[in-house]
């Protein structure tokens, strides 16, 4: 039976949702996010929880999965950080060549793997990227899928006893879930619970750090938008559009939601 190939427009709508950027603006994407290396969690955060939690394998370096791995700067550090080999990627062509790029200025390409490819097509059977790889020691998805939906899969790609770390937003309260259908972190260590698997680590990002880290990407994506509606001014509504939904999910993770860093170990 022939495989469907996936329509371009599909893939990009997929690439505008996981930035939640308006469609338009997909072919201008490296313009909306220069020089914005990390475009989730901060590396450094990451870095620290995985030296306390993840053991050296005795004999070879670990093996890292990072889906919906952006511009690649968590994949590059931990590269040059702990001399681990990383798969990495992601569903937009333009940050994979940045991430190659960098990657090889930085000295690290050859441990850094990085892929063009969504996520649902990654995991085909016999076809997709992931299709042929072992297990792997520790899988990362960061600010993509919602715990419920991140937890099944990255436990299923991690070998037993395996790794694997999940950035996501939590209602901060029950009233808050109910109105937002969100869950709260208990909600969603409890799940993870259920299946087996044990939380090694579970922390809201202090409010003071979520206020800082959104006033500086909006300050940075404001000067993108600008200087990039100056150049294309038909694009201008949608850098607006796309401000505007980035103050409102600022506003959000301040008040009703707060982000956390899962880090769970398979059963």
């Amino acid at each position: 039976m022939p495989t469907r190939r996936r329509h371009p427009r599909s893939l990009r709508q997929d690439i505008a949702a996981s930035v939640d950027l308006p469609p338009s603006l997909v072919p201008s994407i490296a313009r909306v996010f220069d020089a914005m290396e990390s475009l989730g969690s901060s590396p450094r955060a990451i870095v620290s929880l995985l030296q306390r939690h993840a053991p050296p394998h005795p004999r070879r370096p670990l093996r890292v999965l990072d889906l919906a791995c952006g511009k690649g700067d968590l994949a590059i550090t931990l590269a040059r950080r702990f001399a681990w080999r990383v798969l990495a990627i992601d569903a937009c062509p333009d940050f994979i060549t940045h991430a190659q790029a960098r990657a090889a200025r930085l000295g690290v390409d050859h441990l850094c793997d990085f892929r063009a490819a969504e996520i649902t097509s990654a995991l085909r059977p016999g076809r997709g990227t992931l299709a042929h790889h072992t297990p792997f020691d520790l899988a990362l998805m960061i600010g993509l899928w919602p715990t419920d939906r991140a937890a099944p899969l990255l436990s299923r790609l991690v070998r037993p006893r395996g790794l694997y770390l999940i950035d996501d937003a939590f209602a901060i309260h029950e009233n808050a879930a109910e109105r937002l259908n969100t869950p709260t972190l208990d909600l969603a260590l409890a799940a993870i619970r259920a299946r087996g698997d044990d939380v090694l680590h579970a922390a809201h990002t202090p409010l003071p750090s979520v206020r800082a880290s959104n006033a500086r990407i909006l300050a940075h994506l404001a000067r993108n938008a600008r200087a990039l509606a100056r150049q294309r001014p038909p694009l201008r509504p949608a850098l607006a559009e796309f401000l505007d939904r980035q103050r409102h999910a600022s506003r959000a993770l301040e008040r009703d939601l707060r982000p956390a860093l899962v880090l769970a170990r398979r059963a």
